[in-house]
C-alpha cells in the first residue's frame, strides 16, 4: 500500500495519549485482548478528521477528533523457508468514540477488520462483531464487517463460512439480510415439453 497511508497511521499513533487509551477501555474494551492486538498491529491512533462524500474522511486540523484503526489484510509471501503470511495495511477507518457504529474510510478499500479470519480460516466458527470497539475488545480475533454494500467481498466469505458466532440477534439479522441480498441467483427458464405424435 502507499507509503503515505503508513505515514498517516504512524502520525495517528503518535497522537495517542493516556486519556485516549483510558477512554477506549472505559467504553468496554477488554485490556488483555486489546494489548494482545498491539503485538501484531497498532491498536488505534488519534487524529482530527473531517468527513468527505462517499463515506471517506481526510485529516483536518479543524475537524473532530477520531480514533483511527488500521485495516489489515494478510499477504502471502514465498520465501526460502516456505510461505509466510504478513499483515499488510490496506486502509484506515475513523470513528468517534461516542458513535463507534459509524465510521469513514480513508481510501475505501477495507471491507472488514479481521478479514483474514474469513479468507484464510483456521477454525470452523468465525466470531463476527458489530463495531471496531468490539473488534478491539476481541483482540482482533473476530471480524467486523466495514463494507455492507451488495458489492462487498464480505458476502462471499460470510456465505461460505460453516458457522458465524454473533453477540446479538440484531447483528445476526443484519448479516443474514446482507448475505441474502448479495447472493447471486440463477435464472430459471421453463422449457416446453413436446409430446411425441
Amino acid at each position: 500500500m502507499a507509503d503515505w497511508l503508513h505515514e498517516e497511521m504512524r502520525t495517528a499513533v503518535r497522537g495517542v495519549r493516556q486519556a485516549h487509551i483510558d477512554r477506549i477501555l472505559a467504553l468496554g474494551v477488554d485490556r488483555a485482548p486489546f494489548c494482545r492486538l498491539g503485538m501484531t498491529q497498532p491498536q488505534f491512533g488519534v487524529m482530527r478528521v473531517r468527513a468527505l462524500s462517499d463515506g471517506l474522511y481526510e485529516p483536518d486540523q479543524d475537524g473532530g477528533t477520531a480514533a483511527i484503526v488500521p485495516v489489515m489484510a494478510m499477504e502471502r509471501l514465498d520465501t526460502v523457508l516456505g510461505q509466510i503470511d504478513l499483515p499488510c495495511l490496506v486502509d484506515l477507518i475513523a470513528f468517534q468514540t461516542a458513535s463507534p457504529a459509524r465510521w469513514q474510510w480513508r481510501i475505501g478499500t477495507g471491507w472488514a477488520l479481521g478479514s483474514h479470519l474469513l479468507t484464510e480460516p483456521d477454525s470452523d466458527a468465525v466470531e463476527i462483531v458489530a463495531t471496531p470497539l468490539e473488534w478491539m475488545s476481541a483482540g482482533g480475533d473476530a471480524v467486523c464487517v466495514l463494507d455492507w454494500s451488495e458489492q462487498s467481498p464480505a458476502w462471499f466469505y460470510l456465505r461460505t463460512a460453516p458457522e458465524l458466532v454473533v453477540s446479538n440477534q440484531m447483528l445476526a439479522a443484519r448479516l443474514a439480510a446482507g448475505i441474502e441480498r448479495a447472493t447471486p441467483r440463477p435464472r430459471f427458464t421453463r422449457r416446453a415439453h413436446h409430446a411425441a405424435a
